[in-house]
């Protein structure tokens, strides 16, 4: 019975194509309100096109106290470069994270920060109460949700 369509299918489909799809489309991080999601989505649409297909891109203002499908929106988001380093006790700095290179690697909508913070690390993390029973003394950060 389904002979004929996996026959079909794999006469049209490429699994090599559909990886190379997903390695183009998670180039772009595609956080909400952002100039990456619009870069993908636009990219989306000409690639849909390209094929022969119908697409539509559907716009909504990004502003805060706009409504886009019955829920609140935020202002556009945007960020040009980010780097995490940790300066261990003896003064030598190594990069954890960057921007540029990972886009993932930072959190979406998070506010502009510059300095240094100290790491506090919580033994025994994967119980729920390390993170309650801690005493918070910095702004720079805040415990998991």
């Amino acid at each position: 019975m389904y002979h004929n369509l996996l026959a079909t299918l794999n006469a049209e489909v490429s699994g090599a194509a559909a990886k190379n799809l997903v390695a183009r489309i998670s180039q772009w991080h595609r956080i909400q309100a952002s100039p990456m999601y619009r870069e993908a989505a636009e990219w989306v649409d000409a690639t849909l096109r390209g094929w022969g297909l119908d697409s539509a891109i559907e716009r909504f203002p990004a502003r805060e106290g706009a409504l886009a499908w019955g829920e609140p929106m935020f202002q556009e988001w945007w960020c040009e470069e980010a780097t995490l380093h940790l300066v261990e006790p003896g003064g030598a700095t190594r990069r954890l994270a960057d921007y540029r290179e990972v886009p993932l690697s930072l959190i979406p909508r998070s506010t502009p920060a510059e300095g240094e913070s100290e790491v506090v690390i919580v033994e025994g993390g994967r119980r729920a109460c390390p993170w309650r029973c801690i005493t918070w003394r910095s702004n720079a950060s805040a415990p998991p949700a």
